[in-house]
């Protein structure tokens, strides 16, 4: 086992290793930006890890601290760095298997008074191959095709890095 060094020696090293591989990114051909964003992957999954592991220890002792009563908790590192636990007040939810439509008998009329009731509509799936069989001019084509719009996703980029 190497011998462990300090954490804020580490983290400058690290810093400036980070800004260096950035600078390399202007300039570099199409194998360097990938090699260079299989690497950046690679380390941002290794980081958020070990991010959800600080976090932990940190809102463990911030619920020790105040008891788990809500509001914001804050804690200075040993040099630049800051962090803030913020306990959410309780939340009501419904409970897990709940029958809304017995509870809306049992309720009747009061229903409302306890329970808000929100509604989403999305085109559903294949609905396009529908309207495309539609004739030109049928009113119903028309509506539909005045309703729903389509609309192009940002691509998306995924990185793999091979094991030495």
């Amino acid at each position: 086992m190497r011998p462990r060094r300090d954490a804020n020696q580490t983290l400058d090293e690290f810093e400036r290793v980070l800004e260096d591989l950035i600078d390399h990114i202007d300039g570099a051909d199409l194998e360097e930006c990938v090699e260079i964003g299989a690497a950046l992957w690679e380390m941002s999954a290794k980081a958020k890890a070990a991010c959800d592991q600080v976090k932990v220890i940190l809102r463990d002792e911030a619920i020790e601290d105040t008891a788990g009563a809500p509001g914001t908790h804050r804690f200075d590192g040993a040099d630049r760095g800051r962090a803030s636990v913020s306990i959410p007040y309780p939340k009501l939810r419904l409970a897990s298997g709940v029958s809304i439509p017995a509870l809306q008998t049992a309720l009747g009329p009061e229903f409302p008074n306890y329970f808000e009731t929100r509604t989403t509509y999305k085109p559903r799936k294949g609905v396009d191959a529908v309207i495309v069989k539609l004739a030109s001019g049928d009113t119903l084509r028309d509506v539909l095709l005045n309703a729903i719009e389509t609309y192009d996703e940002t691509p998306r980029v995924s990185f793999t890095r091979e094991n030495r």
